[in-house]
């Protein structure tokens, strides 16, 4: 779907906004489909919007059965503001056979939003996700939470503390060398100072609520943006730039 934005647009909440009254559908589109008709589609019964998937796979147990894990949020607001409204982080299981489905919200009172897992496990089964949090008073963000998907529960947080401004990129995992399980290696994530510097902030994925491992301030202004990735220096090209 191509959504394009007139520049003299004052917001997103001009071009796309959350229709109460729209009962909202998930569909699990087969692998080799053919045509729309092919679609399965849940219609959830309520107005609700997933913004960032966590995750989604097969159950291995029972192939008829898709596992989705989002964070999940249901008020009339600019939803792609990100800020002011409660992202529920919820597991979906869609059965395929029956045509039914399950609807578990696991947030525990957190709001959160931007989950990110181990990019060579999108699709698979995974244990854990990490997330932005939003702060108490659902203006800012606040921190980051690392969640269990398997038993539906949160395991870790760090708080980013007074003063910072609340704009945070989504948590990136980068695997240690010779990683021994899922979250053997890191989290980096660009937090803006009250200085409203951007800088990179690496945890221990398992180990967030030590705080960061480091903080780096880039040599030259970086642009914020929310979305990212990370690739090593095996793998990247003769002209990337070092910060």
């Amino acid at each position: 779907v191509r959504v394009c934005f007139p520049l003299n647009a004052k917001g997103t909440g001009e071009i796309l906004r959350f229709n109460e009254k729209r009962s909202a559908k998930l569909g699990v589109i087969p692998r080799f489909a053919t045509s729309g008709d092919d679609i399965v589609w849940f219609d959830m019964g309520e107005p609700l919007v997933c913004n960032h998937v966590a995750n989604a796979w097969q159950d291995p147990n029972d192939a008829d059965i898709i596992v989705l894990h989002s964070p999940v949020a249901t008020e009339g607001i600019d939803v792609f503001e990100h800020i002011g409204y409660f992202g529920r982080m919820t597991e979906f299981r869609l059965n395929l056979r029956t045509r039914t489905f399950e609807k578990t919200d696991y947030s525990h009172g957190r709001s959160s939003e931007f989950p990110r897992v181990k990019d060579d496990l999108v699709g698979y089964p995974t244990q854990y996700a990490y997330s932005v949090k939003h702060a108490e008073d659902r203006k800012s963000m606040g921190g980051l939470l690392k969640w269990d998907m398997f038993n539906r529960q949160i395991v870790d947080e760090v708080e980013f503390g007074e003063g910072f401004l609340g704009i945070v990129g989504e948590p990136q995992f980068v695997p240690r060398i010779d990683a021994q399980n899922e979250d053997d290696g890191y989290i980096i994530s660009a937090v803006m100072h009250p200085d409203k510097s951007t800088r990179l902030h690496i945890y221990d994925a398992k180990q967030l609520h030590d705080g960061p491992m480091a903080t780096l301030t880039p040599g030259e202004k970086i642009p914020f943006g929310l979305h990212g990735t990370w690739a090593s220096t095996g793998t990247t090209s003769s002209d990337t730039r070092q910060l």
